[in-house]
């Protein structure tokens, strides 16, 4: 998930209205790393705007978003942009070139990349299916589970907090539910 701004101010903050655009369900993918040598050593790589087609929604977004904040009934509320800079979010001259408007949209994906940021709701680093089995232990691995966000395949289109915590009451579950038919076992 990924996510940036847009706002507009009226003067000296009094009158301020904005819009965030986020990315639901994004295209790109991160990594999880861990050295052979090092199991301490984690490399994370959320790998944010890598393909090609998140840049293009949110830029689409970003110009509908400056549309909307440009209409005619928003002209109290509006007298210039503060996030982006003003030669961003403002609108384009209605004689502008085909260059200013590819250096607009340039000017646009810069302020994407530099300020735009994840919704902090990382999961899928062991997909149920690929890495772990319906019972969250780890595919090949005796007596590992894995019971947290990371074991949903996809991202969700909301908070993933109240979804982890299900994950986590449902190995639960089955550890027990195991003990009871197998007291023998620990996991």
């Amino acid at each position: 998930e990924y996510f940036s701004s847009l706002s507009f101010v009226k003067s000296q903050l009094q009158q301020q209205f904005g819009f965030q655009a986020a990315l639901m369900v994004p295209e790109s993918r991160g990594t999880v790393k861990v050295s052979e040598k090092d199991v301490e050593k984690v490399e994370v790589n959320p790998n944010y705007l890598s393909s090609d087609s998140d840049e293009r929604v949110l830029l689409d977004t970003f110009l509908k978003a400056r549309e909307i904040a440009n209409a005619p009934g928003l002209d109290h509320w509006r007298s210039f942009s503060i996030s982006p800079a003003p030669w961003i979010g403002s609108p384009l001259d209605p004689n502008s070139t085909d260059g200013d408007r590819r250096q607009d949209k340039e000017r646009i994906l810069a302020h994407i990349r530099r300020f735009g940021s994840g919704y902090y709701h990382p999961c899928g680093t062991c997909g149920m299916g690929a890495v772990v089995d319906s019972n969250l232990e780890v595919i090949g691995v005796i007596g590992l589970r894995v019971a947290d966000a990371s074991v949903i395949p996809r991202i969700p289109r909301v908070p993933i907090a109240a979804t982890a915590m299900m994950i986590g009451a449902k190995c639960a579950d089955i550890i027990a539910q195991k003990d009871r038919t197998n007291p023998a076992s620990k996991l």
